[in-house]
């Protein structure tokens, strides 16, 4: 298996699009309606998106998306983690700590010094896996606003 790494900039709109519909399914998200290629065009170009996909045979088998958060506590903003998936089959070989450790070291050659990210209590799957990364875990209660 010759697994590819690939930080996705703004002329990738293609493997974006390949990576939504990975967590589309990997998330089982019910009725997801989909954004415009313009939309998306210009998320990567954001300065404070990563996204990051693994190929495996030139196919998106798994990938990540992050936000870089300005903080009034330091000069460096932190990285918060909001999607990471990998498809089943691909599953508990190593390749999303692989992707985590790629979001970490572009990080650090920013000088970030944080990186977080929240899982549901009841998903199981996502907290072994988080614990499996060696990251610091904190017991946190998160609310949502929904405002429609």
């Amino acid at each position: 298996m010759a697994l590819r790494f690939i930080k996705l900039d703004n002329t990738q709109l293609d493997k974006f699009m390949e990576l939504i519909k990975l967590f589309e399914v990997i998330f089982e998200m019910k009725n997801f309606s989909k954004l415009n290629q313009d939309h998306l065009q210009q998320f990567l170009s954001r300065p404070g998106f990563i996204a990051y996909v693994v190929e495996n045979d030139d196919r998106v088998i798994g990938g990540l998306t992050a936000y870089l958060l300005d903080q009034y506590y330091s000069d460096k903003p932190i990285a918060f983690i909001y999607d990471i998936a990998v498809k089943e089959e691909y599953q508990r070989q190593g390749i999303g700590k692989k992707l985590i450790t790629h979001l970490s070291d572009y990080c650090k050659s920013l000088e970030i010094e944080e990186m977080f990210v929240l899982a549901d209590v009841e998903d199981e799957h996502a907290i072994d896996f988080y614990r499996a990364t060696m990251a610091e875990e904190s017991n946190v209660v998160n609310f949502n606003y929904y405002l429609k």
